[in-house]
């Protein structure tokens, strides 16, 4: 029998504001039912919201040079400084920006050539007990 023809009928009315377990357990296992998938869909879509609590962003590589590397012009304390393919990059202006995006391998070459000469450098020094 649907559920609209049951509730036509007068005594399932009258049944119904009684509280008659017959009409209110369905509508309970139901709700409950309902209830149950709709915290069931939010918890699965905030765990895939969440970062794992260990994945930290990478620490960028450090600038190797004093100097802004598109025009050799000598670093101030407010360099336009950003971060390019996890490696820090500071210039003298906005403007060298766009000259680094332009041509980005060909001052990527000249830090990664800074970094080796600093490391040997290092490796060069004696070490201190």
């Amino acid at each position: 029998m649907a559920v609209r023809e049951w509730f036509a009928r007068p005594q399932a009315v009258k049944r119904w504001r009684t509280g008659d377990k017959m009409v209110i357990l369905p509508a309970m296992k139901s709700l409950r039912l309902a209830l149950l998938l709709a915290f069931t869909c939010a918890t699965v879509a905030v765990a895939a919201d969440k970062k794992p609590a260990d994945a930290k962003p990478a620490k960028p590589k450090p600038y190797p040079l004093k100097i802004c590397v598109v025009t050799d012009d000598e670093l101030k304390k407010d360099a336009f400084t950003y971060v390019y393919q996890g490696r820090e990059i500071k210039l003298c202006c906005d403007e060298c920006k766009k000259d680094f995006e332009k041509e980005p391998a060909k001052y990527v070459k000249i830090l990664e050539a800074a970094e080796k000469k600093q490391a040997a450098d290092k490796a060069k020094q004696p070490k201190k007990k």
